[in-house]
């Protein structure tokens, strides 16, 4: 009678393993939930060329001219007609959803000089996740947008 009663029954066992079960679950469950709030927040990044060299400068149009994902970032390259002496383009990012805003400023006073060229500006926005997003750039008083 000793014996038996010193073992537990075997559904107890099963309820140990359950809530063993649900335990690892539960911490699994808080560490995805922690990671997403520890999220990066999208950084921006940007590169300029120098000046290029076109035949018919006139024919020349400023804006965006393609948009491509690498690896979690978006890269948005532009063409840009401004100041020669420009060593920098500032700029500010805003993300909300699933729209990107670059907004693209005035350069610096010591920046500015009598000749203008065209320059490409490649726009590095990231890290951000794999979904549809619409990007727009402002710059001279204008919007550019596309989808990517």
């Amino acid at each position: 009678m000793s014996e038996a009663s010193a073992a537990p029954p075997p559904h107890k066992h099963h309820l140990v393993a359950v809530m063993l079960i649900m335990l690892i679950l539960c911490v699994s469950l808080v560490t995805v939930i922690y990671s997403s709030s520890q999220a990066s927040t999208p950084k921006l990044a940007l590169a300029k060329t120098k000046c290029l060299k076109f035949k018919f400068f006139a024919q020349v149009k400023e804006g965006i001219t393609g948009v491509e994902w690498v690896g979690d970032h978006i890269i948005v390259h532009m063409l840009l007609i401004d100041s020669c002496c420009i060593k920098h383009v500032p700029a500010t990012l805003t993300v909300s959803g699933s729209i990107i805003q670059v907004a693209l400023s005035q350069p610096q006073a010591d920046e500015i000089c009598k000749c203008v060229c065209p320059f490409m500006v490649h726009v590095d926005i990231g890290p951000l996740p794999h979904n549809p997003y619409l990007v727009q750039v402002f710059y001279h008083d204008t919007v550019d947008e596309t989808h990517v």
